[in-house]
């Protein structure tokens, strides 16, 4: 599901992120959590496109929330005490889009649409840990989470998970 720019975006919020950690003691866990969509035209159409991305064919046309969730941990380059949790979730995004109308008359026409997606939420974060991290050692742990939420994305499949 490779959206224009994401990876520019994601880098940016990391790099600010280490910005902020400057500033901050005491912090043992670091998280970067995106959620990413495809728009579907219904609700069939978005099942197929994530059924397509974990690798699995529907037998039926009648499935209602349809998720996957994995998480597979990864070491962080430069530390020893250290890992990477990497968890994705694929699901149906379903959301509704209301447009309510008044006219002169004062008379109000509301128009519903229904609106589906094939979702890919990234979570990549690091394990707990007892002792903080610097703010230098925050700054490379950013750097780490970013590039892994861009490859996981660009890959867009559980596929991503297992090329590490």
């Amino acid at each position: 599901m490779p959206i224009a720019g994401t990876d520019k975006v994601i880098t940016e919020l990391s790099r600010r992120a280490a910005v902020i950690g400057e500033g901050l003691r005491g912090v043992t866990r670091l998280a970067l959590v995106t959620t990413l969509i495809a728009p579907a035209a219904n609700h069939l159409e978005a099942n197929e496109k994530v059924a397509e991305q974990i690798g699995v064919k529907l037998p039926r046309h009648d499935v209602t929330d349809l998720m996957f969730q994995l998480n597979l941990r990864k070491p962080i380059v430069g530390f020893t005490d250290t890992a990477m949790n990497r968890l994705v979730k694929f699901g149906v995004a379903g959301f509704q889009s209301i447009t309510v109308e008044i006219g002169p008359q004062a008379v109000v026409t509301p128009h519903t649409v229904q609106n589906y997606a094939a979702s890919l939420s990234i979570d990549t974060n690091t394990v707990p840990r007892l002792t903080p991290f610097s703010s230098e050692e925050q700054k490379m742990i950013w750097s780490s989470l970013a590039a892994e939420t861009n490859k996981l994305r660009a890959d867009g499949s559980l596929g991503g998970l297992w090329n590490a």
